[in-house]
């Protein structure tokens, strides 16, 4: 979901599995964590032997993901919470205020 601030990110993903997968596969167990202490949550992780890889940095108003260095998304941060927000609504055919 998204929060009040338009806060995006810039994504590197290392992974053989297809893109689409990759990009909208709900697997079990995943979070996405944002912090200013990487390498403390790194070191949590490792006592507790679960991976941890850093994947990006946060940036202001925009989200890209990329795979490989292939870029997989460039978007707006801004547009993609109207569609978000807009969703039901404009599947229904629902005017909202």
């Amino acid at each position: 979901s998204f929060g009040a601030a338009e806060i995006g990110a810039a994504v590197e993903l290392e992974s053989d599995v297809r893109s689409r997968f990759l990009l909208f596969h709900e697997a079990p167990s995943r979070i996405v964590i944002s912090t200013a202490k990487a390498n403390t949550v790194c070191e949590i992780a490792s006592k507790y032997k679960v991976e941890a890889p850093v994947i990006g940095k946060t940036r202001p108003a925009w989200l890209m993901i990329s795979k490989r260095g292939k870029q997989l998304i460039h978007a707006d941060v801004r547009k993609l919470r109207q569609r978000w927000e807009r969703a039901l609504p404009d599947k229904l055919g629902v005017a909202v205020s």
